[in-house]
């Protein structure tokens, strides 16, 4: 790839890592299916930057009542630049992020590849469950793409399928082209092209 233009690969490909309220608001669509999504400014972030910026936690407070559908996120099966990252057939993708909760529930990271036009690819998505707890935890969802048909990578953040009072947090998500979750970066720029080179900005990383 061109490393003066291209982001590479194989490093953080969310442009909003520590901010996805902005993620959203950048994708067109801060809405939640069963769940109402808003920026939580109070919460401590579990993601720092050498640059003393600090992640903004996305809260995801759950619809009650909603007859036991999970809640989620509308980051998929969708045409939005900022959710579609380019993939190819054959390719191994990861989507972690740090999730919390008010009290312990399973919630989900899904994972899909998807064709030119932002639809999801029959076979070719899934979810990995989560045990989310009321503490930090950064959690990781792999996938390989089997469809000749693969354009675009896409996530979506799922809660927990019996719909209470649970509040769930997300922050630190990174999008990734690799077998599992490498170490947190922040936002990839230009700048770490002259500092970290293709190793995608060492500046930016968090162990």
């Amino acid at each position: 790839y061109d490393t003066a233009y291209l982001v590479p690969r194989d490093v953080n490909q969310l442009s909003h890592p520590y901010n996805l309220w902005a993620w959203l608001t950048a994708g067109g669509n801060t809405n939640g299916a069963r769940c109402t999504l808003s920026q939580n400014t109070t919460l401590t972030s579990p993601v720092t930057f050498p640059e003393d910026t600090v992640g903004t936690p996305l809260e995801m407070r759950l619809d009650a009542g909603s007859g036991g559908n999970d809640a989620y996120t509308y980051t998929y099966n969708t045409s939005a630049g900022s959710f579609n990252w380019d993939a190819n057939n054959g390719e191994t993708w990861t989507f972690s992020a740090w999730a919390k909760a008010s009290k312990a529930c399973t919630c989900g990271l899904w994972t899909f590849f998807a064709e030119s036009d932002g639809t999801i690819l029959s076979g070719n998505y899934g979810v990995d469950y989560i045990s989310v707890t009321t503490s930090w935890q950064r959690f990781e969802a792999t996938r390989k793409a089997n469809h000749v048909d693969t354009e675009y990578f896409q996530v979506r953040f799922g809660g927990p399928a019996s719909a209470d009072d649970e509040i769930i947090y997300w922050d630190g998500a990174q999008v990734e082209e690799a077998p599992s979750a490498t170490s947190y970066s922040g936002p990839y720029t230009m700048l770490d092209n002259i500092d970290g080179g293709l190793a995608g900005g060492s500046g930016h990383t968090v162990p």
